[in-house]
């Protein structure tokens, strides 16, 4: 990585409220049809790469997830632990992901918080793409080279909805370490 730019949550609609309920977004993604066919997420490990995940929110909100503690990652800088990240965008992308995966067992990426201040115009909720780069090590790690015990889930689903808002965040165009608009 030559460049680090600024990585944050990619809001659709900022502002907007919620389209649906939960119950919508089970219909619609026939999730009945998917539990008569086994598919629950059960021997799936799930990584939700984001903000974090508030584990006592989800519950509050009728979802009890498994969770993997030890296998889930943050950045050096962060102060809180997996699963005791204040709510925000990661819970709800964990809660999304739990309508159609709720047997998954859910691992807290938190790429999202880096400990830094935003530069102006910069979003307040972001990380730095080189804690991208070392969470997906930590994953592709879990995946490739970590033994799996039987029983245990040998299936990685892995969810981020975030990416570089500004090109301005990066180094130049025609910079060989530009990220956002060279080619290669």
């Amino acid at each position: 990585v030559y460049a680090d730019p600024v990585i944050a949550p990619c809001l659709v609609c900022p502002g907007s409220p919620p389209v649906g309920t939960d119950a919508d977004v089970a219909r619609l993604l026939c999730t009945d049809r998917l539990r008569a066919a086994g598919m629950d997420g059960r021997g799936v490990l799930l990584a939700i790469v984001d903000t974090g995940i508030n584990l006592a929110h989800l519950k509050s909100r009728g979802r009890d997830p498994r969770v993997d503690r030890e296998r889930s990652w943050r950045p050096v800088s962060a102060t809180d632990g997996p699963f005791e990240f204040p709510v925000g965008h990661g819970t709800m992308c964990a809660y999304d992901a739990l309508i159609a995966a709720p047997a998954a067992t859910l691992l807290d990426v938190a790429v999202l918080k880096t400990q830094r201040a935003p530069e102006p115009g910069e979003s307040p909720i972001g990380g730095l793409l080189s804690d991208a780069v070392l969470a997906y090590s930590h994953l592709l790690e879990i995946l490739l080279l970590q033994a799996h015990r039987p029983g245990e889930a040998v299936s990685l689903v892995v969810s981020n909805s975030w990416g570089i808002f500004s090109p301005g965040w990066d180094l130049p165009v025609g910079h060989p370490g530009n990220y956002t608009d060279n080619p290669q």
